[in-house]
Order: C-alpha cells, then sequence, then structure tokens
C-alpha cells in the first residue's frame, strides 16, 4: 500500500534516519553552483520539504548515525580548471547537523576522485566508504567545535578578483583553508584559532568555471564569469476546457544545473518531474472547474501561466 507519494527529488540516493521521522534524498533545484545536488529532508508524517542542504557535491550516497543527530553523505565536487576546463573531481564527506542543517565537517582524506557507499557502525563511532575499488573505515568526528563563515560564496568576472572570508568559531576551535583548484590561493595565513580571516584570489581565463575553498570544514564556491546554469520552459501560458486535464512542461537546461517545480494554486497538481538537472520535463494536471480561473506553475525560476475556461469550446 502506498502511504506517501513525493513528488520533485530526484531520488537516486534515499535514506529513513533511524527513528523513521524523516527522508533524505539528493536532486532538485537550489544549489550554490553547478553540479551541487542538494539534499532535501522531508518529513515523513505529512510529506513536508523541512531543509534543503546546499554545497553538497554530486550525492552519491547518505546515512544517518543511529541517534539521529547527524546526517553523512558522501559525493564528488567538480574541478574547473581555466586550461583543460573539467579536470579530476574530488571525493568528499560531509556530516551535517540534524537539529539546524548545519555542516560540521568537510573530509576529503583518501577519497580519490569520488566517495561512495557510506556506512555506519551500530554504535556510531565509526564510518566506512569506498573509492577506486577500496574500502576505508575512519571514526566519525567530535561535533564539538562548529564554525560559520561570511559571506558564504563569492563571483567576480572572467578576469578573476580577491576576496575575504571572515570565520566565526569558538575560542579554542582549531581549523584550516586550503583551496581545491591553483586558480584560486589563499593569501597569508591559511589556519587559525577561533574567529579569523582568509583572504585569498583567484586568477581568471576566458571562461565560466567554478573551484572550491574549504575553510574552517565549510564549502565556499568561487564563481568567475556568467552563471553557466540558465533556463527555459515551453510552454509558458496554456489554457484548458472546463473539464481539466493533464499536460506537460518541458525544461531546457545546461547539464548539472539543478532545478524544482512548484505549483501556486490548489487545483494545478505536479504529478511527476522527469529529470531536476539539466534538461527535463514536469507532468501536471488540471482539475475540473466551473468558473474562469488563473494560477500559476514556478518551474526552474520561471513562470507557467495556466487558464481554465468555462466556454468548452
Amino acid at each position: 500500500t502506498v502511504l506517501r507519494t513525493i513528488v520533485g527529488p530526484r531520488g537516486g540516493v534515499l535514506v529513513f534516519s533511524p527513528d523513521g521521522q524523516f527522508l533524505a534524498t539528493n536532486g532538485g533545484g537550489g544549489g550554490s553552483y553547478q553540479y551541487d545536488d542538494t539534499i532535501k529532508i522531508f518529513r515523513v508524517s505529512d510529506g513536508a520539504l523541512v531543509r534543503t542542504l546546499t554545497a553538497t557535491g554530486v550525492v552519491t550516497s547518505i546515512v544517518f548515525t543511529p541517534d539521529n543527530q547527524t546526517m553523512i553523505s558522501s559525493s564528488w565536487d567538480s574541478n574547473q580548471d581555466p586550461v583543460n576546463g573539467y579536470i579530476p573531481a574530488t571525493g568528499s564527506i560531509r556530516f551535517w547537523r540534524m537539529s539546524d542543517g548545519a555542516l560540521l565537517k568537510t573530509y576529503d582524506k583518501n577519497t580519490g576522485t569520488s566517495a561512495n557507499a557510506l556506512s555506519v557502525s551500530p554504535d556510531g563511532k565509526l564510518f566506512s566508504y569506498s573509492h577506486d575499488s577500496t574500502v576505508f573505515v575512519a571514526r566519525v568526528p567530535a561535533a564539538d567545535c562548529v564554525a560559520s563563515i561570511s559571506p558564504g560564496s563569492a563571483n567576480f568576472p572572467t578576469s578573476g578578483g580577491s576576496g575575504t572570508v571572515n570565520v566565526s568559531a569558538p575560542a579554542d576551535c582549531l581549523w584550516n583553508a586550503a583551496s581545491r583548484v591553483n586558480w584560486i590561493r589563499i593569501i597569508g595565513p591559511s589556519s587559525g584559532i577561533g574567529n579569523g580571516v582568509i583572504n585569498y584570489t583567484a586568477t581568471g581565463g576566458s571562461s565560466s568555471m567554478t573551484g572550491l575553498l574549504i575553510i574552517a570544514a565549510q564549502t565556499f564556491p568561487v564563481h568567475l564569469g556568467a552563471d553557466p546554469c540558465t533556463y527555459a520552459v515551453s510552454p509558458t501560458d496554456v489554457t484548458w476546457a472546463p473539464n481539466g486535464g493533464t499536460g506537460s512542461v518541458d525544461v531546457q537546461s545546461t547539464g548539472g544545473c539543478g532545478w524544482s517545480a512548484n505549483s501556486n494554486a490548489d487545483w494545478i497538481t505536479i504529478t511527476k518531474i522527469s529529470r531536476d538537472s539539466g534538461s527535463g520535463g514536469v507532468t501536471y494536471s488540471v482539475a475540473p472547474g466551473n468558473e474562469p480561473r488563473t494560477g500559476t506553475l514556478t518551474i526552474a525560476g520561471q513562470t507557467v501561466t495556466i487558464r481554465q475556461n468555462t466556454d468548452a469550446c
């Protein structure tokens, strides 16, 4: 018996929390950069989306610790170069606090180009993952040193630029900063204790690209040039007869660009999303109606107007 249908997330990775209250999955819109999958957490009791986590990379697996306090995700993070375009990715494992969605730790040691197949020991003290036909076992890090950064990202022209990131951390919290790509360099100290500042410079090229700094375990995307994620939907205006029916909207976009779809009227229901990253489509239904009315869908940030007339002709 089907108890609940949740339309939207791609669901290539899907896992319940141990207490059965939440369901976590990857996919959809809201990412911080191209090839940022996002993780969406739904409440099982009513299917409501309660949190969207960004800067997740392309998610390959998700697990929860037995106490329901921490969620762990594995991924590959894309890397770009001004000369060679996409270069080998970086495998990453991220630890998230369930109470508020805070990113506790980014782990990228012995992760190769993609970390996969996460699992957690029954006592919650160890986690394992795989890459390149090898399994690794490590200790779950302590969650007593949680930092935040501001701003959360940076955008510059293709020629590049320089910037500053402020770190807020407990007074005795030791943290580090590192660049994933050689065209972003940290200027000055790359570590600190407590509050601190990281200065960096990004050397551009002739095209749009994104690189990551990992600062105090937080992901800081640096993007050069125009946003590579643009979206076109078709049709954008549809008229229906009183008896309603089922329709579809086509979405065209670049690979790795996530998007979402929402109905803004209770008589228009989204029934299916075919791919929520890159090009795809949305299927929706229009309920029968006796009065003229107009509603909208928001798909990939674009508005699709749905009209219903009382004149069947």
